[in-house]
């Protein structure tokens, strides 16, 4: 079974395609109802990366990663297997309506699973937790806004403590991008705490001030 974080390494034959919505919904149906999807999976090796500042480059891809983008400020870097081919690197953005905090991950493709059964088993993750209501599923860009309806969205409703005692209620992102090109899988989780649907940050913005051309060569 595919992790919160994503435990799939990639998409099969099709990955890339246009998907249509009707298709996607009924695979998120299947995965919420209990079906497992079984991928391979490599050994954990997490490790957090220690480095405030400066630019911080993906081992695996060689994607970079800045420390700051507008509003958005770095707050952590993690590997999560020695290789450093599956990482991950967190972000926050503080403003007068609320707090978004986004982890973009970025792992490699295997065979044997297309960008549909991944996504789907990603969100049934959080569809399990108590309290978790679906909010509207969609297409959304690539990462660098080039292509439109190029990658799979969902949003939740999570309750208030849902991430820790005294926390608020808030809005959870999760996005799959599975390019055409490349070895590589874009994923996001962005979770707004204290704001509202109409408020909550692009986090695009912050995605498509990285370059990920590396990641689709």
């Amino acid at each position: 079974m595919i992790g919160d974080r994503h435990r799939s390494r990639g998409v099969g034959k099709d990955q890339g395609e246009p998907m249509k919505l009707t298709t996607l919904t009924t695979g998120l149906a299947l995965a919420v109802a209990g079906i497992a999807l079984a991928f391979p999976s490599e050994g954990q090796a997490q490790k957090r990366i220690e480095q405030q500042n400066g630019p911080w480059k993906h081992r695996g891809a060689g994607v970079v990663f800045p420390d700051r983008v507008g509003q958005f400020e770095r707050t952590s870097i993690t590997e999560y297997t020695s290789n450093g081919r599956d990482g991950s690197v967190g972000y926050r953005l503080v403003n007068d309506d609320g707090t978004l905090i986004l982890t973009a991950y970025l792992y490699p493709k295997v065979d044997g699973a297309n960008c549909a059964e991944i996504f789907a088993d990603a969100a049934s993750h959080i569809a399990k937790n108590p309290g978790a209501q679906e909010e509207r599923i969609w297409l959304s860009p690539s990462p660098d806004r080039a292509r439109a309806s190029a990658a799979l969205s969902i949003r939740y409703a999570m309750p208030e403590n849902y991430t820790g005692e005294g926390r608020p209620a808030s809005l959870s992102d999760l996005y799959l991008y599975c390019p055409a090109k490349g070895d590589w899988l874009v994923k996001y989780r962005a979770t707004w705490f204290g704001g509202t649907a109409e408020n909550f940050p692009d986090p695009l913005d912050l995605m498509s001030a990285i370059d990920w051309r590396a990641a689709e060569r």
